[in-house]
């Protein structure tokens, strides 16, 4: 109730959001997912008055195909073609504000768009951590590749995005320096640990760069489907990602005794509603907590 009691909040225009298919996503679904973005935005700008968050450091990329996107992309972050650990972190390092969509609107995979040249993706943590990395790649894709464009959606913008998505997680000079070529099922479901994606994507990566041929690949997808890697990870699942900028914010907040019903009471949301936007990270931040997650996004206090 408080948040519709609140300031008026800066309204975000459909045709300025990233959705994964505009025509088949509902206008009542755009609205909540919309919904959601002004609340990360009102989030945002709570936290940025308060403390210094990373630098927006995304190049625009438009006119590239998604496979020099992703190279020039990964050199500018100085990421080399190894394969990336964390992916929100990397993220959240260089500018990106990452929140997660409440359970209202899990049809939605994830969006992103621009607010006043800061970067958000909105991320739907029901889906397999391999899925929610190829989601944050994906909408990573759009930001760089589509910012100029108007609204930035289409058939067209989703496969650009989707293969910008797999060669920033698998770049060709990683993949194919590995013994790929012409695998089964069971070397793929090995081999994708190595990237944190999910076996589907990477046999699809494989056929994108020829190591396997359009006969073997069909047999590569039928074979994962029978084993159930069409629909999940059965075997070497990835634990999901979280914000690290999110869950050290809470941390510095603890530490001066600001508690999450304090936070929410100023953006004029219930503690609940706050939670759902913050990967669940406010009912696990006790003492003690995350003492071995390292994070490449610096924070700092400002006074």
């Amino acid at each position: 109730m408080a948040f519709f009691t609140g300031p008026d909040v800066e309204e975000i225009p459909t045709a300025a959001v990233s959705f994964r298919a505009m025509s088949k996503t509902s206008a009542a679904l755009r609205n909540s997912a919309i919904s959601a973005g002004r609340i990360a935005v009102v989030m945002s700008t709570w936290m940025g008055e308060r403390f210094a968050l990373p630098t927006p450091e995304l190049p625009t990329l438009s006119g590239y195909d998604p496979e020099t996107a992703a190279r020039v992309v990964r050199e500018k972050w100085g990421l080399g073609t190894a394969p990336i650990p964390n992916l929100l972190d990397v993220l959240e390092a260089h500018g990106v504000r990452v929140f997660s969509l409440a359970m209202d609107v899990v049809e939605i995979d994830a969006f992103s768009f621009f607010r006043h040249k800061t970067p958000f993706i909105l991320m739907n943590t029901s889906k397999s951590g391999e899925r929610q990395r190829f989601d944050a790649a994906h909408e990573l894709g759009h930001l760089v590749l589509h910012a100029e464009e108007n609204p930035p959606s289409g058939r067209e913008a989703e496969a650009q995005a989707h293969r910008f998505a797999a060669a920033f997680l698998m770049p060709r000079e990683d993949v194919m320096s590995l013994p790929l070529w012409n695998v089964g099922a069971q070397t793929v479901i090995t081999a994708k640990k190595r990237w944190r994606v999910a076996a589907m994507a990477l046999a699809h990566r494989l056929r994108e760069l020829e190591m396997v041929t359009e006969w073997g690949y069909r047999d590569l997808c039928i074979q994962l489907s029978r084993s159930g890697y069409r629909r999940g990870e059965p075997q070497n699942a990835t634990v999901p990602e979280t914000s690290q900028v999110l869950r050290k914010i809470l941390s510095a907040l603890r530490a001066d005794g600001i508690s999450p019903a304090d936070v929410a009471n100023e953006v004029h949301l219930e503690v609940k509603e706050l939670n759902a936007h913050m990967f669940g990270l406010v009912p696990l931040v006790v003492e003690g907590e995350g003492g071995g997650q390292k994070s490449r996004a610096t924070l700092r206090l400002v006074n």
